[in-house]
């Protein structure tokens, strides 16, 4: 079935895409390639966990961001020219503790200035920092919820340890830091930042000569309460002008949510008030984390009522969560009334697969593949016939240009192409177009903006899509040289317009099995093939355009698209800009947007090579 419609595309190609020449304009040699440059990227890789897109200022220049476990975060300011300027999170609010900003684990000690005891995190063990105390020393306790190994070095001063009480697995840590030297708290197993540990001081004193994390604050009070958010997944909301919010999950602080305060069991929720975020009270909005060590995170109208809604992966037998809008911004937890509260890690992604306007869920899970479809008042789930695989990433794209959504699903065990056909997902082997047999991530790219959906994977690099339909790997001239499969534990790769010039750049992040990180920046020149971005925009603050469908019609044929399906975030999302590779076309005849209300929009003959901004036409 797949080899008769990949054959009748290509004829469709061959006799409508390139009427009138041989290729489309712009098209460059597999062994010339295209004018990819390296470029610097001032990015934290530090336990670095994810990186995705997003234009949080809503300027209409796309930004980073990155998800590091409890190390310090990278938020990155597009320049419209393809370079960035560093975003700080303590001006901004995004620091993981509100009460200590810079306390984030790192790779550098902070710099000592004062006499005094420095505390702070570094390689995930908390270093207790005794500087030029000669005549008043720092006395105290700290209270940790794990077991502890101990290291001293140089003078510290005096400390004892002893467990917290009966039967507690906990820690409790006696000290009087002195002279010049460290003590260093290791919680096991290492590493373990997300636990958080007590603070309490002998008297108020002593706090004007304790200083905490990078940014060296003292303790507002003796007795004060350490804890990291163990950040994984960070969802963007552009809601209109100046409504942008940002809803991020958070590891289980070890299942230890009886130490915290309610409003720190909560996921984190900001809402931006001029250039800072304003924390919000998540418990108070009912997005309670409770046992929960969230992962994967995305907002869309799941249930159609026009509100969007919340989805959480969960992991360690935890089941999944759903948190459904109402009118008043609030959320209740529904995952089980409708059938998604599956307990199993995994990954997930949204695609509308019978064309119904409700959203289906493909859930690549311990227990196999699955197709959980929408029935307005719940799920119903499929189990879908193919190989067992661990998961790392689900790309989305219709790629054999048919007018429904296709997955590709990356895995080190082996890749998984899902083809919709007539509203069902079937599996072929993607080895058989040309595609690579194992990755750890993927991503559905018009590389050329020629057209022709092309598939970039990593480590195995850039899979231009034939005139026939199938794939050939790419020679290119300037792309940096991979690792093997097996020299890596995981990757990350983004790609994204960077200065509007309508051809993308990609940012590729590799894990060696020494659990170091690399970054690569590829800025990407324009070429010849033209090009359009569309960006949606909706005013109502309660709704998002995520789903929206896109469909452009040029002399040269068809293409479609939805916004979200250029998300290239393996936990987050942000990325809500639509892109279509042109060819030789310079105008596009009909372009139509279906909006996930059930909203249609036309326009007619648009120049090419443009960014379109439209707004929903709310009555």
């Amino acid at each position: 079935m797949l080899q008769r419609r990949l054959l009748i595309l290509g004829m469709l190609m061959l006799v409508g895409w390139n009427m009138g020449c041989s290729q489309p304009a712009g098209w460059f040699s597999r062994k010339a390639g295209p004018p990819f440059e390296p470029r610097p990227l001032p990015i934290e890789t530090f336990h670095l966990f994810d990186i995705g897109v997003t234009d949080w200022n809503q300027d209409n220049v796309l930004d980073l961001f990155t998800a590091n476990h409890s190390a310090r975060q990278s938020f990155l300011l597009g320049d419209g020219r393809g370079g960035w300027k560093t975003w700080p999170l303590e001006a901004s609010g995004l620091s993981q503790s509100p009460t200590f900003p810079g306390l984030e684990d790192s790779d550098h000690a902070p710099e000592f200035t004062s006499p005094g005891l420095y505390i702070f995190w570094h390689d995930s063990r908390l270093i207790l920092h005794s500087h030029q105390l000669t005549s008043n020393p720092v006395q105290g306790q700290l209270i940790f919820f794990t077991p502890l190994t101990l290291e001293s070095r140089g003078d510290f001063g005096t400390w004892a340890t002893r467990p917290t009480g009966a039967g507690a697995a906990g820690t409790q840590v006696r000290f009087q830091a002195r002279g010049e030297g460290q003590l260093i708290l290791t919680p096991q197993p290492y590493p373990r930042v997300g636990s958080p540990v007590r603070l309490e001081l002998a008297d108020a004193a002593m706090t004007r000569r304790t200083f905490i994390g990078q940014k060296r604050i003292s303790p507002p009070e003796p007795r004060v309460l350490l804890d990291l958010k163990d950040r994984h997944g960070l969802v963007w909301l552009s809601g209109g002008e100046g409504n942008t919010r940002l809803f991020i999950t958070g590891g289980g602080n070890l299942g230890l949510t009886d130490v915290l305060p309610p409003d720190r069991r909560a996921y984190e929720y900001f809402q931006m008030d001029g250039s800072e975020f304003r924390r919000l009270d998540g418990a108070q909005w009912g997005l309670d984390k409770g046992a929960c060590a969230a992962r994967q995170a995305s907002f869309r109208d799941v249930n159609g009522d026009g509100l969007g809604d919340f989805y959480v992966v969960c992991v360690r037998q935890t089941p999944n969560q759903l948190f459904l809008g109402s009118q008043d911004g609030r959320f209740t937890e529904a995952a089980a009334d409708l059938g998604l509260a599956m307990p199993d890690a995994g990954t997930f992604a949204w695609l509308d697969v019978d064309d119904d306007h409700r959203p289906d869920l493909i859930w690549a899970g311990e227990d196999g593949i699955w197709l959980y479809r929408n029935q307005r008042d719940g799920f119903r789930g499929e189990k879908l016939d193919v190989p067992k695989v661990w998961a790392q990433h689900i790309a989305l794209a219709d790629f054999d240009r048919d007018g429904d959504g296709d997955a590709f699903i990356a895995s080190k065990d082996a890749n998984v192409l899902l083809v919709n056909e007539d509203g069902s997902l079937r599996y072929h082997d993607p080895v058989a177009l040309g595609l690579p047999a194992a990755s750890l991530t993927a991503q559905w790219v018009d590389v050329d903006n020629d057209g022709r959906i092309d598939l970039h994977a990593v480590p195995n690099g850039v899979f231009l899509q034939t005139n026939e339909g199938d794939f050939q790997l790419a020679e290119l001239a300037s792309w940096p040289p991979a690792p093997s499969l097996a020299q890596l534990r995981s990757a990350r790769a983004v790609w994204f317009d960077a200065d509007n010039d309508g051809y993308r750049e990609v940012v590729i992040a590799t894990q060696t099995l020494d659990k170091q990180w690399r970054v690569t920046y590829l800025k990407r020149r324009a070429g010849a093939n033209h090009w359009l971005e569309v960006i949606l925009q909706d005013p109502r603050a309660h709704t998002s355009a995520i789903g929206a469908r896109v469909i452009v019609q040029t002399p040269a044929g068809q293409q479609m698209s939805r916004v979200g399906w250029h998300e290239n975030s393996h936990y987050g999302q942000g990325h809500e800009r639509v892109y279509f590779g042109l060819g030789d076309q310079t105008t596009i005849t009909r372009l139509t947007v279906l909006w996930p209300d059930g909203v249609s929009q036309t326009l007619t003959h648009l120049p090419a090579d443009q960014i379109l901004e439209l707004a929903h036409p709310t009555p």
